[in-house]
């Protein structure tokens, strides 16, 4: 096997004419030895953005664009896996952008550490003034819990990964991405890799950046969505409920039933009250503690940022549950 073997860059694309030009130059600025390619799948985008793409791919012979008539994720996923040519295969989405050792470090980590799957602490950016405050409650533990690629300066092995590389084989073992998901897919196929036995390596070295949403109502349909997928994954394979999923909607339901209750009820008033008054006063001093460290204005919206991707998760759960009870009751 070559020391440095070939890499096949995946990145799939719809409508995304703002970032894409950011993603690709950076991945043609890449330090690596070895032979890569990148595969930009598209979902027949109309703003402009595959056009781009095909002027890249017109001056630099290894990016290639592939349709994808589906339009959805996890098909653009396969699609890039079936057509990809290298021995390793790395996920990036549009909204990225590369250091120039994204790929050596990737390749390195997985050749030194023997994992499936690495990747690295995924560095979340914003454009603008709420855009900054959305990146940083993405790249907070009170916003994203246990996912540790969001924020981790530690290298260890994990449950899951961001903008993964994986070794080609690995798919001929576990199989593609469930292409009847719409969100959460590259976190399913990461349960199905650890349940075959699989390892998933974090790398705190390998820091591809991320474009965060740039608005609040962007940010509670992107986590309403997460919640609204993570039933469909959870129905399929119920041991990957783990607890960091399961707080948003117990918290959700339990300050739906109290707020209900207390005009009826005083022990639900004072519940509200005491509970809502610590939420509150977490977030405040969670924000505080990031304004305070960063010299940054923008922390006086984290709170909003954070309730945001807490209530946008935990409804889109509890609607997903919602629609599948009815599914069954019909």
């Amino acid at each position: 096997m070559s020391e440095w073997p070939m890499v096949s860059v995946i990145v799939p694309m719809y409508n995304e004419r703002r970032y894409i030009e950011r993603c690709l130059d950076s991945l043609l600025a890449q330090d690596y030895r070895g032979e890569y390619e990148v595969l930009v799948v598209d979902g027949r985008s109309h703003d402009g953005s595959e056009r781009i793409v095909r002027e890249y791919a017109r001056r630099h012979p290894h990016i290639r664009v592939i349709n994808n008539p589906h339009r959805k994720r996890p098909h653009a996923m396969n699609l890039g896996v079936r057509n990809a040519r290298g021995e390793i295969v790395m996920f990036l989405g549009a909204h990225s952008e590369s250091p120039p050792d994204l790929l050596s470090q990737a390749v390195r980590t997985l050749r030194e550490t023997g994992a499936e799957c690495v990747g690295g602490t995924i560095e979340t950016t914003g454009l603008g003034f709420i855009g900054k405050a959305v990146a940083a409650a993405v790249g907070h533990p009170l916003g994203v819990g246990g996912s540790k690629y969001r924020y981790s300066q530690k290298a260890q092995y994990v449950d899951t990964m961001g903008y993964g590389a994986y070794w080609k084989k690995v798919f001929d073992r576990i199989g593609l991405f469930d292409e009847e998901l719409d969100t959460n897919v590259d976190y399913e196929l990461n349960y199905r890799l650890r349940k075959a036995g699989g390892r998933i390596f974090l790398n705190p070295r390998i820091r591809p950046r991320y474009y965060a949403r740039t608005s609040l109502r962007g940010l509670f349909r992107q986590y309403f969505g997460y919640g609204w997928g993570k039933v469909a994954v959870v129905r399929k394979h119920p041991g990957a409920f783990l607890w960091r999923y399961r707080v948003p909607p117990l918290f959700v339901l339990g300050a739906g039933i109290v707020i209900l209750l207390s005009p009826f009820s005083s022990w639900a008033r004072y519940a509200l009250l005491i509970g809502g008054g610590t939420y509150l006063l977490t977030l405040v001093v969670a924000s505080l503690i990031v304004g305070i460290r960063r010299r940054a204005p923008y922390a006086l919206v984290l709170p909003l940022a954070f309730a945001c991707m807490h209530f946008g998760f935990g409804l889109g759960f509890l609607a997903g549950l919602v629609r599948q009870w009815m599914r069954r009751k019909g």
